[in-house]
């Protein structure tokens, strides 16, 4: 467990795509067909935050759990697939 882990640090990675995955998406405001105004900042920073934390971050999670310690990996890749299935409980609770 104090040694590195090629294994968990993937887990640990997927784990932080999928929970990334299941994150509500940003808000877009709905445009009009003659609107050619450009989006606000605020509207522009969600979605590049979104996109940055379903295809980056996961990398960047592997790649810390992996130089890091077995065990940072496990508890990373644990806490993310219970964030998962919390946000699908959510998400169910919500639908109905």
């Amino acid at each position: 467990m104090s040694g590195k882990s090629y294994i968990l640090a993937i887990l640990a990675g997927f784990s932080q795509y999928l929970q990334a995955s299941f994150m509500p998406k940003p808000i877009k405001k709905e445009k009009k067909k003659d609107d050619n105004t450009m989006p606000s900042f605020s509207e522009s920073f969600a979605e590049s935050m979104h996109i940055q934390m379903k295809y980056v971050f996961p990398f960047v999670v592997a790649f810390i759990s992996f130089t890091i310690s077995g065990a940072v990996a496990l508890y990373w890749a644990v806490s993310n697939f219970f964030a998962v299935l919390q946000q699908i409980y959510i998400n169910k609770k919500i639908n109905k």
